[in-house]
């Protein structure tokens, strides 16, 4: 009968709030590890050449915006072919 008490009293341990703050403060650890490694290797917004990004975007979009309008050119074009068929 006193192996049965312990077996209680070892699963009951398991449920108490110490085991729960244990566990919260291990997750907590592990977070801050992993946030400080993150925000060491990786480079903050502030290094990004932000006039070199924003002269590249608009060149991509006024290139794309010019081959759209080709196309729509294009292919207005040819539904009037089509229709004066």
């Amino acid at each position: 009968m006193s192996e049965s008490k312990k077996t209680r009293k070892t699963s009951a341990s398991d449920n108490e709030p110490s085991s729960c703050f244990r566990t919260f403060m291990w997750g907590l650890i592990f977070g801050l590890i992993v946030g400080v490694i993150t925000g060491w290797c990786v480079r903050p917004p502030s290094s990004f050449p932000v006039e070199d990004l924003k002269r590249a975007t608009e060149e991509k979009f006024s290139k794309a915006s010019d081959h759209a309008r080709e196309e729509f050119a294009d292919f207005a074009e040819e539904l009037a072919r089509k229709l004066r068929k």
